[in-house]
């Protein structure tokens, strides 16, 4: 029997949601190997676990620093040999505490001490962890990522894969879950999307429906997992934010390796009734009038109906009201982004619409 979890993920105290990010990446990034030796779980009492993880955002490496017991979150900036962490996760000013890190003779990390004005230090000693690159086939694709197997047990271990968000994401797009999860004593699997940094394969394209590629990619990082000698193959499941949230049902759905579930704030209606309710309220937060907002949720609805039936393609009457517009009154993301897709499908109308990425 598959568990689904629903909503934000709520485990041992700690309640956040992840950062959800659009930007690309750049196709191939560099190691950070001095950043990722610090990463890990580091345990301040038998109750208390503190944890450090690699995160990157569309540009540089940083740490993220994640209480487990408080729910405090931070991005940490480096500062000399120090991690300063400001009062909140993207804001760096004023600095409220600060990280440092004891090395052993190799260089690597053994005690990770905070520091905060008027008060004690406080030390967490740093808890055995294995990180291993890994790769597996999906299709076209060599997905390449990193697995996190905690230590301390014999036994072979529970398992989860972590599902992206929207856009071209890397395994360090998921901030403080990878080592959330291992503290919790679970083996955690995090992969670099297709098409993106050093996976292979095309990441997407408008021959194939949306989400198939991505859920058929998660479902063999699960069969991957349930291969691998430490894990117990029958407790493998899946968690996923927004696009990823929406997947971990999914894939639980067409799998019956999948042991559970986590849904984190993924949508739970189809697509296209999600695009139609994004553009009514990203509309009405940008400013536009009453009219404008509802011309163009009616544009976008008659516009997704020609895509998913094939039907209305001549002298439709989307681009009929696209066209008798003023410049700068509709000129919304939806409008041109639609008005791209029939220049984009050309002669080929109906079925190259047909193949747009909208449920049936």
């Amino acid at each position: 029997m598959v568990r689904i979890a629903m909503g934000t993920v709520a485990l041992a105290g700690l309640i956040v949601a992840a950062p959800v990010h659009s930007q690309p990446l750049p196709q191939q990034l560099e190691h950070p190997s001095s950043l990722s030796k610090l990463a890990g779980n580091y345990q301040i009492a038998p109750d208390h676990i503190v944890g450090v993880d690699l995160y990157a955002e569309g540009g540089p490496f940083s740490l993220v620093y994640s209480d487990y017991k408080t729910g405090v979150i931070r991005r940490l900036s480096q500062s000399g040999d120090a991690f300063e962490a400001g009062p909140g996760f993207g804001v760096p000013t004023p600095v409220e505490f600060t990280i440092r890190f004891e090395r052993d003779r190799d260089g690597l990390p053994t005690v990770l001490v905070i520091e905060q004005t008027g008060k004690a230090p406080i030390r967490g000693k740093r808890m055995a962890i294995t990180s291993r690159d890994i790769a597996f086939d999906s299709s076209d694709a060599r997905l390449a990522g990193t697995l996190l197997l905690p230590g301390g047990s014999t036994a072979r271990l529970p398992a989860i894969v972590l599902l992206h968000g929207s856009g071209r994401l890397t395994r360090y797009s998921f901030g403080p879950y990878p080592h959330f999860f291992t503290a919790l004593g679970l083996a955690v699997l995090v992969y670099d999307k297709r098409g993106t940094a050093a996976s292979t394969g095309r990441f997407f394209d408008r021959t194939t429906h949306y989400p198939d590629v991505f859920r058929d990619d998660a479902i063999e990082a699960v069969r991957f997992l349930r291969t691998q000698p430490e894990i117990d193959p029958t407790r493998v499941g899946v968690w996923g934010v927004s696009e990823g949230g929406m997947l971990a049902t999914q894939v639980a759905a067409g799998s019956r390796e999948v042991a559970f579930a986590i849904n984190s704030s993924g949508f739970m209606v189809p697509l296209w009734q999600q695009v139609l309710f994004n553009i009514e309220a990203q509309l009405k937060a940008d400013g536009f009038s009453r009219q404008d907002v509802a011309d163009a949720v009616k544009f976008e609805t008659l516009a997704i109906r020609v895509m998913r039936s094939g039907e209305g393609w001549k002298n439709s009457e989307p681009l009929r009201m696209l066209r008798n517009k003023p410049n700068g009154s509709l000129r919304t993301l939806a409008a041109e982004m639609v008005l791209g897709r029939w220049s984009h499908c050309g002669a080929n109308g109906i079925t190259c619409m047909r193949s747009i990425p909208f449920p049936r």
